[in-house]
């Protein structure tokens, strides 16, 4: 089921509703003072197929070199 954001014009606060993509729009009632919520567009998100990327680690040396350089030498 889709996260839908609202912001309430009244107490300007932001809320997220949960429902199914048959109740998307309808209207969003805030949960602080009852009022009708403004729907937001949000960035779609998703965890399906999701991986991690490794970065490799730098080498030792240039950790010394980086550290000398700050040191002024």
């Amino acid at each position: 089921m889709p996260i839908y954001e609202f912001l309430c014009p009244k107490c300007e606060s932001e809320f997220e509703l949960m429902r199914p993509v048959s109740q998307s729009g309808e209207v969003g009632l805030c949960p602080r003072c009852r009022t009708a919520g403004r729907k937001l567009v949000s960035v779609f998100g998703s965890t399906v197929d999701t991986y991690t990327v490794k970065v490799p680690a730098k080498p030792a040396f240039r950790k010394k070199a980086a550290t000398k350089k700050k040191m002024g030498r």
